[in-house]
């Protein structure tokens, strides 16, 4: 068994025995779901107004049509991204508690937001559903260390939902990287330089990277990057969320 699969199969079980089905993540009323249908419906949900290559939201006046500022500047990887939330309360909390709690029975209740904001997307393009989902990768020792890859629990769910093909394993980290927050845009694309590597040909093809949250999209900019060097003709970028500015 690989180190993603036995540490993917302990953190589910760990987790489906601190979480009660019966109980709202959010405000712990009874509920058959893992959020409550009165929370969710308040959640922070991205807005329509946003730039077409990173889903920043757009100040009133702006044209959804046109680059933001930064992406005019810093001219990301990736063609498009789609995110389901805003990086707000309470969304950060669910995302927190998912990514470094292991509450891994949040996987399908934000899978289901992120596909439904997907195929909502489309109908409004009339753009066709893209050919294969990559999971940002995880170094082998964060990976260990966490025991789980959030963005392949992600992508693997949203796949299966959108009928999409998902490889777990064919963007991978060839260098370790400290974490990204706290730092500027500039060190943040200097973090992740030459980090990826792509092993099969994706000529032809039509690729998303899936990731929690976006905020300055430089790893998936760096990963798209190796992607269309291995032949992609376009990747999109999607995120459960997305943060309401560029963090410079």
């Amino acid at each position: 068994m690989s180190l993603f699969a036995s540490a993917m199969r302990q953190s589910l079980k760990s987790a489906v025995s601190r979480l009660s089905p019966q109980d709202c993540a959010l405000c712990g009323g009874g509920t058959p779901h893992v959020v409550c249908g009165d929370c969710e419906n308040a959640l922070p949900r991205s807005g329509q107004l946003v730039c077409p290559r990173c889903a920043v939201e757009l100040n009133v006046g702006e044209s959804s049509e046109e680059l933001c500022g930064a992406c005019l500047v810093y001219s990301p990887h990736f063609d498009h991204t789609i995110t389901a939330f805003r990086y707000d309360f309470p969304v950060d909390r669910l995302l927190q508690a998912y990514k470094f709690r292991a509450q891994l029975a949040f996987t399908h209740f934000l899978a289901d937001a992120l596909a439904k904001r997907v195929r909502d997307n489309r109908l409004l393009t009339q753009a066709a559903l893209p050919d294969l989902i990559l999971p940002t990768p995880l170094a082998a020792k964060r990976l260990a260390q966490r025991g789980f890859n959030q963005s392949a629990l992600l992508g693997r769910t949203v796949a299966s939902l959108l009928g999409i093909g998902f490889s777990a394993d064919a963007l991978t980290r060839v260098r370790e990287t400290i974490p990204q927050t706290g730092l500027k845009r500039d060190e943040r694309l200097k973090n992740v330089r030459g980090a990826f590597a792509c092993n099969i040909d994706l000529g032809g093809k039509r690729v998303v990277i899936v990731d929690d949250v976006i905020t300055t999209g430089a790893t998936l900019s760096e990963a798209a990057k190796v992607l269309k060097q291995n032949g992609a003709v376009t990747v999109e970028a999607w995120a459960c969320a997305r943060t309401t500015y560029h963090e410079l």
